[in-house]
């Protein structure tokens, strides 16, 4: 199964910082449900159900994994059409069966608990937990990556409660907005939204970044023209405009909003396809540039991955002009590790060790997600069976203690590159 939000975020976000997009007439109904109007939905999600599922402890395979760190213990957990989307700092997985359902595994205990069922044509496209709070999005049209359908919801794990705090607003045809589909950031019992308040005769998006009290269900605008929002430790991270470079090159600029005020990140502007951040002041980006092929017609879309740490960026890798692996993509950081794709493989680079490290070195392999926050390392991938067998599929998801990590260089072996 494919990273769906993933593939999504591009599109979305060069759409709405170009201001590319349809006249419409924004309805009041556009401002996400308040606390007011809050709805509970589907009364059966407050008494979600606990069971032992597929990923039970029955099917964990404890082992080691050769790599660039030496021997490390890794977790490999049967995970054959799921869809991997967060996990917590404490092990809790969070991830979406075979039939649509949003499951929390615990890899303490291999309890699982089942959030939510989608009917219908609808599929969840993203989710992220914390000991307190599940929120997801959910696209509602049968093709996820055209339309811009959706609604997010946020459940309340200590009264096992949802409430919808989120749903695209329509324009005066009955259509969703264009480039209204915002991806949620979720800290303590906080998330963060963007979403398109109107679109002029130019076509020009206003976009409105909000906090939402998940407690409370009160938001307050914290800024306009910033979209997709991420938290950091002591400010919020989104895109701007880049209002200095050529119009038509959708260059953008990463900032940091700390109170009123706005830093970039980054020297100068550049398209951005994607970009994470570790939760306290340090991101990575993937930058596309294009360059003419072997023909003077044939032109190239280059993805390079830049990192920011301290306020120094760093060019972490280029990406060869033949465009034999589709780049990297799918940034994700913590404060040990950063991890993207490359081609169909996931890849981490140790920021402690200054190392890359290729998580399935030596073997074709095929990701279909991967994350990392300050406790754990996840990836999904091919098994040596389905290796063997010629299955374009994965079958397995291998976590790693980030804890069980080395933390002098001495303890690992000789770096490899990617």
């Amino acid at each position: 199964m494919v990273n769906k939000a993933g593939c999504f975020f591009a599109a979305c976000l060069l759409l709405v910082l170009s201001g590319c997009g349809r006249k419409v007439e924004t309805p009041s109904s556009q401002a996400p449900i308040s606390s007011a109007a809050s709805e509970e939905v589907l009364s059966s999600r407050s008494n979600p159900q606990s069971s032992q599922g597929p990923l039970s402890t029955e099917s964990e395979v404890k082992g080691t994994i050769q790599s660039e760190w030496g021997n490390i213990p890794v977790i490999n957990l049967n995970f054959y059409d799921e869809l991997c989307l967060s996990i917590s700092e404490t092990g809790d997985l969070l991830y979406v069966d075979p039939n649509e359902t949003l499951v929390v595994h615990n890899l303490n205990t291999g309890k699982e608990t089942h959030i939510a069922s989608t009917k219908g044509p609808t599929n969840i496209t993203y989710g992220c937990i914390n000991d307190n709070w599940v929120v997801w999005k959910q696209n509602l049209g049968e093709d996820s990556m055209a339309d811009p359908n959706c609604e997010i919801y946020a459940y309340n794990r200590k009264s096992n409660k949802t409430n919808r705090i989120f749903k695209t607003a329509m324009d005066q045809n009955g259509n969703p907005i264009s480039g209204n589909q915002p991806t949620p950031s979720l800290k303590d019992d906080r998330v963060l939204l963007d979403h398109v308040t109107q679109v002029d005769a130019d076509k020009n998006y206003t976009i409105e970044t909000y906090e939402y009290d998940l407690k409370t269900g009160h938001k307050k605008t914290i800024a306009q023209q910033f979209a997709v929002p991420k938290f950091g430790e002591t400010g919020v991270f989104g895109l701007c405009k880049d209002e200095s470079s050529n119009p038509e090159l959708n260059y953008s600029v990463i900032n940091k909003l700390k109170g009123s005020q706005k830093k970039p990140c980054m020297k100068q502007g550049v398209r951005i396809y994607d970009y994470a951040t570790d939760g306290c002041d340090s991101v990575m980006y993937v930058s596309q540039s294009f360059q003419t092929g072997a023909s003077p017609k044939e032109t190239l879309l280059l993805m390079d991955l830049h990192l920011v740490e301290n306020g120094v960026e760093t060019l972490v890798r280029k990406e060869k002009p033949d465009y034999s692996n589709m780049g990297y993509s799918w940034p994700c950081l913590s404060k040990r590790i950063a991890l993207w794709r490359y081609g169909q493989k996931a890849i981490a680079f140790d920021r402690l060790l200054r190392r890359t490290v290729d998580l399935s070195p030596g073997e074709i392999d095929f990701t279909s997600g991967f994350f990392t926050n300050n406790h754990y390392l996840c990836w999904s991938h091919m098994s040596r069976e389905s290796i063997q067998a010629d299955k374009d599929e994965t079958d397995l998801l291998s976590i790693i203690r980030i804890d069980d990590l080395p933390t002098k260089a001495e303890h690992a072996v000789s770096a490899g590159t990617s």
